[in-house]
């Protein structure tokens, strides 16, 4: 035997609740994060051989390394920066074949001309009459 428990109706006069919207969740981008991060340690790696103290060879190396990977990466950062749908496949095929110029190129144009990714709706209505409404990344 099945028991099944009344839902209350709804208010007939009842005003329809709307939630406020969440305040959007700032992603991280993340061959920018690696661009820096390859920048400092390539910098660390050269500040451990003896050098005098007011030496710049390190701080030079690292901005170097750090310009020049976050050149190399500028397809990936603007796949991110602009939440392309395809910005995980921009990023490998970058590192991946972002070393030959044409490789760099076509990541490049994959990255400006991708489709955007939208959040969809959601609504929710509940048993009491109140509705939800969002958005979901």
């Amino acid at each position: 035997m099945v028991y099944s428990v009344p839902q209350p109706a709804p208010m007939p006069n009842q005003p329809r609740q709307v939630l406020p919207p969440r305040k959007p969740v700032r992603r991280h981008n993340t061959p920018l994060l690696l661009s820096v991060a390859i920048g400092v340690g390539i910098g660390f790696f050269a500040a451990a051989n003896d050098s005098k103290p007011n030496d710049s060879f390190p701080v030079v190396i690292g901005l170097i390394a750090f310009v020049s990977t976050f050149l190399y990466l500028i397809p990936a950062i603007i796949a991110y920066s602009r939440r392309t749908v395809t910005r995980g496949l921009n990023f490998a095929l970058n590192i991946a074949f972002g070393w030959t110029f044409l490789g760099w190129v076509l990541c490049l144009a994959m990255a400006v001309t991708a489709a955007q990714d939208r959040p969809r709706k959601l609504t929710i209505h509940l048993p009491n009459g109140n509705i939800i409404e969002g958005e979901v990344d």
